[in-house]
């Protein structure tokens, strides 16, 4: 379909609707393979195919051949691009060009030859090498449309608005003669020059038939001139219907104007979202949504997880973990190459600006505690954020110590190591030495992990390898090194690549912006509120909103069309979607859902209003039996729901047999349906955050090197550190004065273990695992109804080597201590079945014969905490491991019923099961009967 636009070549463009009822790429790849198709052979390698990154062109070519396969027909793929590198591919141009930070250097010696031009243009003092960044990027957003200042100032000046800014402009343009004199003078070419220099030759190489841009709804206009000049065919392959042509431009690119208005007439149609109170309930709402739909018999590759908010990613990661969930980013940027990227950056503001705020995060980064372990005194490092917050009343960093106020010897002590700490990376640097001595810091180390040390040297090699190559520019001082800095960051992200978790059992995480690429089934959208979707344009001094428009550059309008787009592309075009956000950021500040929910008529607009603000999450509630239901008279009775039922589930973890021993029914309400209680703000810790920062801080020491001292004041030392850094960690370091009361009496438990835990080691036990999952260890109790796969972890497993013993260790918190038996035996027979399981799995992996099993015990009196084994026989073991095998037969047989009569203070379900309930429940069912 040939389109006609002012100064465009478009006769050979043709529009493609492929429609937007199912994910695009397949759509694609099934009209490539036809379009390539002749006599028993897909032929695509005259074709120059067009996406917008690598996860989609990896993805493509697998659907591509997988047609072909189910076809029964040979390929050969086309070669693909991402849109920007459209323009060298088409002109077949291989000149090197300067990169970002090469560039910023070049326009930072232009700007200090240029002082009084620099005025000009900014009247307040500032670095130079800030106005170099700006200028740098500015530049390359203007090329990106194939502007110059030059050309652009001709534009605003062409207008017959009126533009007030003139002189500025022309300082601009002076600047960027005297940047590409200095180029010229280097024998260098910097992106945006070397493309204007390329539309202006006469004709280039034909490498390529034709040109296929997959759904390009959102690109910049410069691969669009080049695509003008192109000699052969420019198809777009389009992911909407014909009946919406009218929303899409000559270049597939989205007309604003048209889906405001189908925004405000229509809204989201059939959308699902909701929201919740903060990011930690939104992440384990997401992970329950993920569980079940696994549950249902989904395949991880069929779930995909997008991030409207990319910052919600770490708390999504955490809880998947701890559900033990497994995913992957197609970036590889998991936990390890992340931080490390992190490290890197936080050590680029560091070197940079040197001030006491970024030197306390660069500390409290793991990798600066892998790299500094050996220095005295800083495994409390973590008192300098209490120090630049209580003594330290200035932002810059003391190199003089006589800066600072009067403190306390070990305050002082801190400041001189990070001082030390300081001069490491401080003088005249160059970027190479900058990169050596990272590296060396690094190889001192003789404990560092090899998957570390593997990492390290890809990274670092490869950026000096980089850094070789371009040494035609000397330039030497901190700045630039911390900018060195920043870009190896990059690149250990990028090192990340093809080193993460196996995608064909894990569930895939991506950015808002790759959606429309993505094809899994069921996709469930995190952080879904205002200022992340729509993206929100901010407003540059170079190009306020007045000026772009002057210029045709990109309106405000575009971002809104692009993110509505994806959206109702999304809700087409999948079998389940999920939109979420929280009413409040990791920082605490409240959020606004995101304006795309607020579009149809005013009756979707109030219940979109009422979500937001008013009802609270949706969460699961049960009636009581004297409420009435609806509008019906009579009181809601819940009868038996069980008659008929299918099975129930295949896997039971460790504490959920307690569970069902106590009450068949509330098993079922909390491990089949998933119930379970809303807490509130918190006002103190509840037993099981109490519970979860003890376990935290007693496993960070299981796994560090205190772990076989027989020294308790050592371990002490270490607990109290590790407790500072938990409690910085869970609870961002305020608290109210009742949690203040209990982290005190959580010390003072601490103390004591740490007395006891010395005693354990003098007698001869010996730490070997901690958090010992059974997940990878297919532990399986076999019954008359088939078999049950056990899950849960230990917390600890010890070794005597005389006595050839492993003991498993369980932490207890509770207020009280309670010995193994009273907690798991009473006179009607086993009520728990967690040690006896303990004992079972370490058995079933071949730990031998000899194997025990107790308590941590931990309780509110310090002086009681104590090692307590269970003393059973192993006859009571086997008589213990039959009730889990009967209590597995009789779940995977959904035998659910009747509900227990014993009501807890704590319970969950004391609403549904409590006083009055019970008989009700029953009689009900047995007058039916």
């Amino acid at each position: 379909m040939a389109l006609d636009d002012e100064g465009s070549k478009t006769a050979n463009i043709h529009r493609h609707f492929v429609g937007w009822n199912e994910p695009l790429l397949p759509a694609a790849a099934r009209w490539l393979v036809k379009y390539g198709r002749k006599d028993g052979v897909c032929w695509l390698k005259d074709l120059l195919c067009v996406l917008p990154g690598k996860r989609a062109i990896r993805r493509l070519r697998e659907l591509i051949t997988e047609i072909a396969e189910q076809e029964g027909i040979h390929v050969v793929p086309p070669h693909c691009i991402t849109v920007g590198a459209v323009p060298e591919i088409l002109a077949g141009s291989a000149t090197e060009v300067l990169s970002p930070m090469e560039s910023e250097e070049i326009w930072r010696k232009v700007l200090s030859r240029n002082t009084t031009v620099v005025k000009a243009i900014r009247s307040s003092e500032i670095e130079n090498g800030s106005i170099a960044k700006e200028l740098a990027a500015l530049r390359e957003l203007l090329g990106s449309e194939g502007l110059t200042f030059s050309t652009a100032l001709d534009r605003l000046l062409s207008s017959p608005e009126v533009f007030v800014d003139e002189d500025r402009w022309r300082a601009l343009v002076h600047l960027e003669a005297e940047f590409l004199a200095a180029l010229k003078e280097l024998d260098l070419c910097d992106r945006t020059t070397h493309r204007l220099s390329l539309l202006r030759e006469a004709s280039w190489p034909k490498r390529f038939e034709a040109v296929a841009l997959v759904g390009t709804v959102d690109s910049p206009g410069i691969p669009h001139r080049f695509l003008e000049k192109f000699e052969g065919e420019t198809h777009l392959l389009l992911p909407l219907s014909e009946e919406h042509s009218n929303g899409i431009g000559v270049w597939g690119t989205l007309v604003p104007s048209y889906w405001l208005e189908h925004h405000d007439r229509m809204g989201l149609p059939n959308i699902q979202w909701h929201s919740t109170l903060s990011p930690e309930v939104e992440a384990s709402c997401i992970a329950r949504e993920i569980d079940s739909e696994l549950a249902l018999g989904r395949s991880p590759q069929e779930l995909t997880v997008a991030f409207a908010d990319e910052g919600e990613l770490p708390v999504v990661c955490e809880t998947f973990r701890a559900c033990e969930i497994f995913f992957h980013s197609f970036k590889g940027v998991d936990s390890l190459y992340a931080t490390f990227a992190s490290w890197c950056r936080k050590l680029a503001i560091f070197v940079q600006h040197g001030t006491f705020d970024s030197f306390v995060e660069l500390l409290k980064n793991e990798w600066t505690s892998d790299v500094f372990h050996s220095l005295e005194g800083f495994d409390s490092f973590y008192e300098l954020e209490h120090l630049g917050t209580s003594a330290c009343f200035f932002r810059t960093f003391p190199l003089d110590l006589s800066q600072m106020p009067k403190l306390p010897s070990p305050a002082v002590e801190l400041l001189q190591e990070g001082a030390a700490l300081y001069q490491k990376f401080s003088g005249k640097l160059s970027p190479l030495d900058c990169i050596q001595r990272v590296q060396e810091l690094f190889y001192e180390q003789e404990n560092l992990h090899s998957e570390k040390q593997t990492l390290l040297v890809t990274v670092l090699r490869s950026y000096g390898d980089q850094f070789k190559a371009t040494s035609n520019i000397s330039v030497f001082g901190k700045t630039f090194a911390g900018e060195h800095l920043a870009e190896l960051a990059k690149a250990a992200e990028l090192a990340g690549v093809g080193m993460r978790h196996d995608e064909e059992v894990s569930v895939e995480f991506l950015g808002w912006l790759e959606t429309l690429f993505d094809d899994a089934p069921v996709l469930i959208v995190a952080g879904f509120h205002d200022q992340a979707v729509p993206a929100v344009s901010r407003e540059s001094a170079w190009l306020p909103g007045a000026v772009r428009k002057l210029l045709n550059l990109e309106p405000a309008e575009q971002k809104f069309a692009r993110d509505y787009f994806y959206a109702l592309h999304a809700i087409s075009s999948r079998e389940h979607v999920r939109f979420s956000f929280s009413q409040t950021s990791l920082n605490g500040d409240f959020q606004k859902p995101s304006r795309l929910l607020f579009g149809g008529d005013n009756a979707s607009l109030l219940d979109t209003a009422k979500r937001s603000f008013i009802d609270p999450p949706v969460m699961e509630r049960v009636k009581l039996v004297s409420e009435p239901f609806g509008n019906a008279p009579d009181p809601w009775i819940l009868a038996n729901p069980f008659k008929g039922s299918e099975t129930g589930p295949d896997a039971l973890s460790v504490t959920s047999f307690r569970d069902y021993l106590a009450c068949p029914f509330r098993f079922y309400l909390r491990h089949v349906l998933k119930l379970e209680a809303q807490n509130g703000i918190r006002e103190e810790l509840d037993p099981l955050l109490f519970g979860n920062l003890f376990h935290e801080v007693v496993a960070s020491f299981g796994s560090s090197t205190f772990r076989d001292s027989d020294d308790s004041s050592l371990i002490s030392n270490f607990l109290s550190n590790e407790l500072e850094r938990q409690v910085m960690r869970l609870l961002g370091g305020r608290s109210k004065p009742p949690v203040s009361v209990q982290l005190l009496n959580l010390e003072e438990r601490l103390h004591s273990f740490a007395s006891a835990q010395a005693e354990w080691r003098k007698q001869g036990w010996a730490i070997k695992e901690v958090e010992w999952s059974f997940s990878k260890q297919r532990i399986a109790l076999s019954h008359d109804a088939g078999s049950t796969t056990v899950l849960g972890r230990i917390d600890r497993i010890d070794y005597h080597e005389q006595m050839d013993s492993w003991i498993a260790l369980d932490y207890k918190t509770s207020a009280k201590r309670v010995a193994p038996d009273a907690a798991h035996r009473s006179a009607d027979g086993w009520m728990d079945l967690q040690l006896p399981l303990y004992r079972y799995a370490l058995e079933s992996v071949g730990k031998g014969s000899n194997i025990l099993a107790g308590y941590i015990a931990c309780p509110a009196k310090a002086e009681e905490v104590s090692f307590l084994e269970a003393r059973w026989s192993d006859e009571m073991f086997a008589e213990a491991i039959e009730v889990a095998r009967s209590v597995s037969c009789s779940v995977r047989r959904a035998e659910f019923w009747p509900p227990s009569q014993d009501i807890h203070p704590l319970d969950d379900f004391r609403d549904l099961l409590g006083y009055g309930q019970y008989g009700a429940l029953v009689g009900q069912e047995e007058s039916v009967e």
